[in-house]
């Protein structure tokens, strides 16, 4: 065998050898982006279970709060109500129960500059028992009836100025004041989360706030268990 012959076999080899390569190598790219695709599609999945998981144990920590809120208050501020009327839905807090804030806190910041009981008058300058919460919100910020009931009565006082009076099946009744505009009129139903007024500075005030009363059979109790009752009963 010459050596030009050699030659031209061994570039025939070589060049068949580069043919199966050329052929060959997408096949083996294919195989390996869909390998590398199978566990991409296998971490996504490890972490949306990772992530559904995260999110039930924080739904259950959310309970486990709500529940501890609930003993909390029901134990510190009125257990004997609480008991007595078996509080079991949010229906019934719904037709009975003050059980919301009446501002939203979605909605604009609500902040509590006064809570119910004793305390030095920021005009009189002297002890003076408050029979509501104060909550200090932007003027017209929406206020919200906090159960349903009839609105027993709208109008002006010296020192609440604009108010609204709803009573709650006759066990309770909620007081709304300082209002800048009342939107509702005296004899109408009301269902729980429903505008009625808007944060005003009528009356005797220091700045834009809603003073807000509870009262159970007439008497003004504290308010503040009441504002996130709806949220801490298991439904």
């Amino acid at each position: 065998m010459s050596t030009s012959q050699y030659i031209q076999i061994k570039a025939a080899i070589l060049l068949a050898a580069i043919n199966i390569l050329v052929l060959v190598l997408p096949v083996l790219a294919q195989e390996s982006l869909a390998q590398e695709s199978l566990a991409q599609e296998s971490l996504a999945q490890k972490s949306i279970e990772s992530n559904e998981n995260a999110a039930s144990v924080r739904s259950d920590q959310i309970e486990k709060l709500r529940l501890i809120i609930w003993k909390r208050w029901a134990s510190v501020t009125d257990s004997v109500f609480f008991k007595e009327y078996k509080i079991t839905s949010d229906n019934w807090l719904r037709k009975h129960v003050p059980s919301i804030p009446p501002i939203r806190p979605e909605e604009g910041k609500a902040k509590l500059t006064s809570s119910f009981g004793w305390r030095k008058h920021p005009i009189l300058g002297k002890e003076k028992f408050h029979n509501g919460i104060d909550l200090a919100a932007a003027p017209g910020q929406a206020v919200y009836s906090t159960a349903q009931g009839i609105i027993e009565k709208v109008g002006y006082d010296p020192i609440i100025g604009n108010y609204i009076t709803l009573n709650h099946t006759g066990l309770f009744k909620t007081i709304y004041g300082h209002l800048s505009a009342t939107l509702v009129k005296a004899g109408k139903w009301v269902d729980r989360d429903q505008l009625i007024g808007l944060v005003g500075n009528t009356g005797r005030s220091t700045g834009y706030h809603l003073h807000y009363i509870v009262k159970k059979n007439n008497i003004a109790v504290n308010a503040d268990p009441y504002l996130f009752l709806r949220y801490g009963v298991g439904y």
